[in-house]
């Protein structure tokens, strides 16, 4: 068997267990509620807690 069929399966296995196991976290062992409302919002000050746009908020994690 080529070594790339190999890879490529194993990239779906990935690809299929990221979705489903994901989400099997999120929603049996976190329960993760969308609507729950997040620290930013509960005690904004404007100062340590402050609602951003999520792209900024992930650039911030490669800021330094």
């Amino acid at each position: 068997m080529n070594s790339l069929v190999i890879v490529i399966i194993a990239l779906c296995v990935f690809a299929l267990a990221y979705r489903y196991y994901g989400l099997f976290i999120a929603k049996k062992v976190l329960k993760l509620n969308p609507e729950k409302a997040t620290p930013a919002i509960e005690v904004e000050d404007n100062t340590d807690y402050q609602a951003t746009n999520k792209y900024v908020l992930f650039g911030h994690h490669f800021l330094l």
